[in-house]
């Protein structure tokens, strides 16, 4: 490691790292490295670069990502004329030094902090003709002339492939952010834009131009005062989109989707749509060719929308993900989805029933969440339980999912079940059902009273964890080394009237077993542990007062 407190000799050095060390500051002499290409001061805590560092002009990289501490730059920046690439991502950068524009180098440029008064306007960039890969514009409401953002120049900067156009304060000058973005048009070759905290009433027409037939990513964040979204279902390519924290918001109507022209869908080929904390959003009103949208999504995801209650889209033909959280009036809209793999439903206060409809005849459905559904009741059957690899259910007390005209279902092919606050009916889990589980885990099922194999041997079960099951009297009968022979963990937390363990012998594989809390558990003297060479956690804690010996 370079001693920051000696001069070096090497003087014809042209690449140096301090990346990750635990430095404030630098030594003056780093200027007399002329001969430097490549600098790293990555996560570092240097709070300045020293002037002298603007001598090395040869220097083509210079890393300052993760510099949390950084706030300026030299002024005399500008000196390094042969720089090419400087990433000051995730730094604390107020705003670019005067004449930025000389770094004409540059290809690479992560961040680009507009001056308030007496630093860099954005016209700086229009000087900047080489740019490429990723360009972030931050402050941009110290744009105060439109002018400006036009000679930024970036639809000629046909390398930039992402662009993230920001605005950090929430007190919006509504004409000039709308003229700013009108000006701010990119290349046709972007491929990636996110626009964030725009105060702007509308957005440009450019954004839904045919033109950007690149554009694979758009991300619409926290743009507070539209009302509607433009026509982004002309995007041709566009195959991620998400729309977040637009509090005006209310329908999406057929606007939306853009005029279909010439035969072709709209959104033809996005595969991920994400709608994310939208208070006011009510209504999603299908286009006026219905069946047509969408026709290669794969995952959708609508969280934080609590006035929701509109359907969802139909025909989802290639969707593999639902995920729906945080819709409270949301009811049973949810579309039938042949394809599906996972599905969350989190937080649906209006939640009754899911249809048996919902997956008719699929084949593909393995993964299962339903969490904070109180009003849920009642649960589709048929095949589309078969394929179920994991299931966890939490906080849907009313749920009956294991009443026995649904035991009936087999789980062939069931790992993971998960089940807590939950069914409040359960008083006995047929364990005997799930041939394929490995892992079990259930907590504080208030009326569970027994677990049962139905003299069937489990021979995937690897985990059992059982917490705070208050009415739960017996684990499966005949000696868990009988019905549970690759049994690895047991844990048993807060069972206070468990009184019947193992019947003699554990899993002799069993590598760990952990009991707490459970006041009237009286194991056998022998704990049945004899050969288990196996075992490497062996935990009794807190209200286990029956037991008052332990093996040899």
């Amino acid at each position: 490691m370079l001693c920051l407190k000696q001069k070096p000799i090497l003087k014809h050095l042209r690449v140096l790292s301090f990346s990750g060390q635990a430095i404030r500051k630098l030594p003056d002499f780093l200027g007399e490295l002329i001969h430097l290409r490549y600098l790293d001061l990555s996560h570092t805590l240097i709070g300045e670069l020293p002037s002298s560092i603007c001598s090395l002009y040869n220097l083509q990289t210079l890393l300052l990502s993760s510099c949390y501490n950084l706030t300026v730059l030299p002024e005399n920046i500008g000196d390094l004329i042969n720089l090419r690439r400087l990433d000051a991502s995730e730094t604390n950068l107020a705003e670019m030094p005067v004449a930025f524009g000389r770094l004409k180098s540059l290809r690479v440029l992560t961040n680009f902090v507009v001056s308030k008064d007496s630093g860099s306007r954005i016209n700086e960039l229009g000087k900047l003709s080489h740019l490429r890969s990723t360009l972030t514009i931050s402050k941009l409401e110290f744009v105060v002339n439109a002018i400006d953002a036009s000679k930024a120049d970036l639809k000629s900067k046909n390398y930039l492939n992402e662009l993230v156009f920001q605005w950090n304060s929430d007190t919006h000058e509504v004409q000039t952010e709308t003229k700013v973005l009108d000006n701010l048009r990119p290349h046709e070759n972007m491929k990636k834009l996110t626009i964030e905290n725009y105060g702007g009433a509308r957005f440009p027409n450019w954004l839904c131009d045919a033109i950007f037939a690149n554009l694979v990513f758009l991300h619409l964040s926290r743009c507070k005062k539209c009302m509607a979204l433009p026509p982004l279902g002309q995007l041709s390519s566009l195959q991620e989109l998400r729309i977040s924290k637009m509090e005006r918001l209310q329908n999406l109507d057929a606007g939306f989707y853009g005029n279909s022209h010439m035969g072709v869908k709209p959104f033809r080929c996005l595969k991920t749509l994400w709608f994310e904390d939208l208070p006011n959003w009510v209504h999603w009103i299908p286009s006026t060719n219905e069946g047509e949208e969408f026709p290669s999504l794969q995952e959708l995801q609508i969280q934080g929308c609590p006035e929701l209650i509109g359907s969802l889209p139909k025909h989802l033909g290639s969707l593999t993900k639902l995920v729906v959280s945080g819709c409270r009036k949301l009811k049973a809209s949810i579309p039938r989805v042949p394809t599906l793999k996972e599905m969350k439903l989190h937080c649906l206060d209006a939640l009754t029933t899911l249809p048996e409809e919902l997956l008719g005849g699929n084949s593909c459905f393995q993964q299962l969440e339903i969490v904070n559904c109180p009003s849920l009741i009642s649960f589709f059957g048929g095949d589309s339980l078969t394929t179920l690899k994991s299931i966890s259910i939490s906080y849907c007390r009313k749920l009956e999912f294991f009443q026995p005209e649904n035991v009936m279902h087999q789980f062939g092919v069931l790992e993971r079940l998960h089940i807590s606050n939950s069914c409040e009916s359960l008083e006995s889990l047929p364990l005997g059902i799930f041939t394929k589980l490995q892992y079990l885990h259930i907590k504080d099922c208030e009326n569970l009273k027994s677990l049962s194999t139905q003299d069937m041997v489990l021979t995937f079960l690897q985990e059992i964890k059982i917490k705070d099951c208050l009415e739960l009297e017996s684990l499966p009968g005949g000696g868990l080394h009988t019905c549970l022979p690759c049994l690895l963990r047991l844990e048993l937390s807060n069972c206070p009237k468990l009184s019947q363990f193992s019947q003699g012998n554990l899993p002799l594989n069993l590598q760990s077993l952990i009991i707490s809390n459970c006041n009237n558990l009286t194991p056998q003297k022998e704990w049945g542990l004899h050969g288990m060479v196996s075992l490497t956690c062996f935990e009794i804690e807190g209200g286990c007062s029956n037991v008052k010996f332990f093996p040899e």
